[in-house]
């Protein structure tokens, strides 16, 4: 899901014959934790701050061998009425007893089918759980069939959603009743973590398997998409038909799926499989231009892991409210809104990467499966991985590491995240487990496994672990015994160290040069990181190699391979002159914090000669809090190489820098008003726009010329830019943007208004709340604020509006969000009427009873 190994060894790199140890300290200041170490599990407890459970596998009481379903909705209701038919046979032991997940069901009837005999159970149900009492012991050779008669009410359901995952009602009914003019009816599913049971009995684990066929009855004019194939579609009177689709591999529970709406499918294919695109009517025409890639995706994956797509088919369909990025649901990729886009939006962001991300799935959660939770990272840390190598094929290196920088921020930017392992046997729910562990720092953490142990035996490594657990479950260590198969090497310490064990190096670096010797010092010291002393956290001691990079005034002349196995080291390398050009982790690979101590000379060359993004963009940092003005001549000279630079994402750096010291804008300015107008990529012309701005009312002639840009990024942050410079100018040209049919320029639209109010424009927001996506959110709040502003002049009209929209809407998420914004609205009037005039204070207490109302309105359909 959206919205990813190893390192190491101590022993896997020998320094090379120019690289010597000179000196090395050992200390035993800090202890290690605890660890409890088995032949095949590290468990590390956590520090004593609450108690947090340990996570087992569950017991295998029995196996699900096969799921078919028999579906129908009640679209007024918002029910599933479902039959089941379960294969099941006992898992080893003999077996009478047994358990299915099925949550907020009401169950009719309960049959069990044992041999040609159809016989009544036992059963209890808690809501939660069927726990089933069948007529007679059965042996681990017998198979049997569990049916089961049954309503599901997915939206009555009161569970709570996490961070990841917003909500987790398993199955979901868009504007059921189709009151909402501004959203399509549909239904969608989503399983992870444990929400299929939601909508029908399973075993609701990521550790079982099975196959599947589901025949769903839906109208005729609506079309449906479920794992596997389509087997048929066959009309049955009344306007309905009942589509049967079939999955005969076997897979997860969670990764089952349903969506149903007016969906108009465009046609693809890789090699001899369809690849098919389920988007909204309207966004048909897009089809290609939004996933026309994805066949070149599933031919690149299946060349990198040497296992061809395993799945019967690979279809993708955009879903409204999706509670997710998207989902990895088998052959049938579920994506949130932001996916169906037209061509001016596609300027801005392709969604190459989300793509990417679930199509990597099928292979890393799909076709080998996490076996529990806990090993999380074996699906996420290499869907995030995938994104970087599709990024490598299809545009390069360099585009893929900038991309995979953000990985690295994101990580570094949680540290109360630097305390935990990616792999967590302890927590409370799973949802805990979808961060910045599990995704990008397992994905850095794959970053470096490849490139120590190179390319042909890091993708041999992924191979063997697929073939071998293929269609099956996996953890860590059977990931680990895969790389050490292709590797010949011992990979415990890299996995106990990274996967097991938390946090990261932080080193210092400094440089000597002895003149005599015709040598350079490198010495090395591993400290703790203070800022993570609030979390009462101890901090090991790594091993790793890393590449120490040194050159002349031209940049990169020769690398240097050392490994770093204690607290504090010194290395000597020759070399026959002071060196220009000197960096720790060359290659910008490891995922530590590193502060070099080094001369801004030493800075400047790195920054303008690194062949590496990451070593590039760690001078680059640096550059950021140089002492200004004395470094001014290195900083301008920065600027001037980066915003002529050849590669786009280095210009943004420099304009950057040029945010940082306005003062040098005038130099480059002319420069600066070509990139805003001409340059190919938008994401150039947005942020050079941002730097231009800084002229005040200079700027406006440039900015008012970008209003008739082809990207709505640029237009947006246009308006926005002209809001702080002048707003009534601003407004006057928003004016104009009205008909563009963008929530990205209606949001800042919005904005200008709100921050303007009493401009008479009730009108507007009327005809735009509830519409653009995921925009509508941002829309409302600003029509909030531009009712705070606007009481006394619009705020019968406004609330009369407010009132009508949420009469209409099927946004059950907003509900909260307009009662809070009443709130705000409330405390504005209450604050007006302690200088009201007597009519002001009338008009005052009409509009309090309108917002009491309307709170009544959505408490009332909270509860219902």
């Amino acid at each position: 899901m959206r919205k990813v190994i190893s390192y190491f060894l101590l022993s896997y790199l020998i320094l090379s014959m120019g690289c010597k140890v000179n000196k090395s300290f050992d200390s035993n200041s800090a202890k290690n934790m605890e660890k409890i170490m088995l032949d095949d599990v590290v468990i590390r407890p956590q520090a004593k701050v609450k108690a947090v459970p340990y996570q087992p596998m569950p017991k295998r009481v029995v196996d699900l061998l096969h799921t078919k379903l028999e579906l129908a909705f009640d679209y007024d209701k918002q029910w599933v009425i479902g039959k089941a038919y379960l294969n099941i046979k006992p898992y080893f032991l003999p077996v009478q007893n047994f358990t299915l997940d099925a949550k907020g069901f009401e169950i009719q009837q309960i049959k069990a089918v044992i041999g040609k005999d159809t016989l009544a159970v036992t059963y209890q149900y808690d809501t939660f759980k069927i726990d089933i009492q069948l007529p007679r012991e059965l042996k681990r050779t017998d198979t049997f069939q569990v049916i089961l008669n049954y309503t599901a009410k997915p939206s009555e359901l009161k569970n709570k959603g996490g961070s990841a995952i917003t909500d987790n009602k398993g199955l979901y009914f868009i504007n059921p009743k189709e009151t909402d003019p501004n959203k399509p009816k549909q239904i969608w599913t989503q399983g992870e973590t444990e929400n299929s049971s939601a909508w029908f009995p399973t075993i609701d684990n990521p550790g079982e398997k099975h196959t599947q066929e589901i025949f769903i009855t839906i109208s005729e004019s609506e079309t449906s998409l479920s794992n596997g194939l389509l087997i048929s579609s066959k009309k049955i009177g009344n306007g309905l038909k009942i589509e049967h689709w079939s999955q005969k591999l076997p897979h997860a529970p969670y990764l089952a799926m349903l969506a149903i709406g007016n969906f108009t499918v465009t046609k693809d294919k890789w090699r001899d499989k369809e690849v098919n695109y389920y988007l909204e009517p309207a966004y048909q025409k897009h089809a290609k231009m939004i996933f026309g890639k994805t066949p070149k995706m599933i031919e690149v994956y299946s060349k990198l892991t040497g296992v061809d797509y395993p799945w019967e088919k690979f279809s993708q369909v955009v879903a409204r409210d999706f509670v997710s990025g998207a989902m990895e649901n088998t052959g049938a990729v579920l994506h949130y809104e932001g996916v169906q886009h037209d061509e001016r939006q596609h300027l801005d962001n392709n969604h190459e990467d989300i793509i990417a991300h679930e199509l990597f799935h099928q292979w890393f959660g799909d076709y080998v499966t996490a076996r529990t939770w806990s090993q999380l990272a074996l699906n996420e840390s290499f869907a995030t991985y995938g994104e970087y190598l599709w990024n490598e094929s299809e545009y390069g290196k360099d585009f893929a590491d900038y991309q995979f920088e953000r990985a690295r921020n994101s990580y570094f930017g949680s540290k109360n995240k630097h305390v935990s392992p990616i792999v967590r046997y302890f927590y409370n729910d799973p949802d805990e487990l979808f961060d910045v562990l599990s995704y990008q720092k397992g994905g850095r953490i794959l970053h470096m496994l490849r490139n120590q142990l190179g390319d042909e035996v890091f993708f041999k490594g992924i191979n063997l672990y697929l073939t071998k657990n293929a269609f099956g479950i996996a953890d860590i260590h059977d990931l680990r015994k895969a790389f050490e198969q292709s590797s010949g090497e011992d990979l415990n310490l890299f996995f106990n160290q990274w996967f097991l064990g938390a946090g990261h190096p932080t080193v210092q670096v400094k440089y000597d040069y002895i003149v005599d010797r015709k040598s350079i010092i490198v010495k090395v010291m591993q400290v703790k990181d203070s800022s993570l002393s609030v979390f009462n956290s101890p901090q090991s001691i790594f091993s790793f190699p890393v590449k120490i990079g040194i050159g002349d005034s031209s940049g990169l002349v020769k690398t240097e391979s050392i490994i770093i196995t204690k607290k504090y080291e010194e290395f000597e390398i020759p070399y026959n002159q002071i060196p220009d050009y000197i960096s720790f982790d060359e290659d910008g690979i490891l995922l530590g914090q590193i502060a070099e101590t080094k001369s801004n000379e030493r800075w400047l060359n790195q920054f303008l000669t690194s062949k590496n993004y990451g070593t590039y963009n760690r001078a680059n940092d640096v550059i950021k809090k140089w002492n200004l003005p004395a470094d001014m001549p290195l900083f301008e000279k920065a600027i001037r190489a980066g915003i002529k630079h050849e590669t786009w994402f280095k210009q943004i750096d420099a304009l950057n820098l040029l945010n940082i010291q306005p003062a040098l804008i005038d130099s480059f300015k002319q420069t600066i008003i070509n990139l805003s107008l001409n340059h190919p990529v938008s994401k150039v012309r947005t942020e050079a726009l941002v730097t231009l701005s800084s002229l005040g009312k200079e700027s406006l002639p440039y900015l008012i010329k970008s209003l008739n840009d082809s990207s709505y990024m640029v237009v947006s942050t246009t308006l926005g830019l002209m809001g702080q410079i002048d707003l009534d100018t601003a407004i006057y040209f928003a004016n104009q943007q009205v008909p563009v049919s963008s929530g990205e320029i209606h949001e800042s639209i919005a904005e200008l208004y709100a921050k303007k109010g009493n401009i008479n424009a009730s009108a507007y927001f009327k005809s735009q709340l509830g519409k653009y996506g995921l925009y509508r959110v941002p829309i409302l709040r600003y029509f909030g604020d531009y009712i705070t502003k606007s009481i006394l002049k619009e705020g019968e009209l406004c609330l009369q509006i407010l009132d009508e929209y949420i009469s209409i809407s099927s946004d059950t998420d907003l509900d909260k969000r307009v009662i809070r914004m009443n709130s705000k609205i409330r405390k504005q009037l209450v604050t007006e009427m302690k200088a009201a005039t007597e009519n002001q204070q009338e008009y005052y207490n009409k509009l309090l009873e309108q917002l009491n109302n309307i709170d009544k309105k959505l408490k009332l359909r909270s509860k219902t």
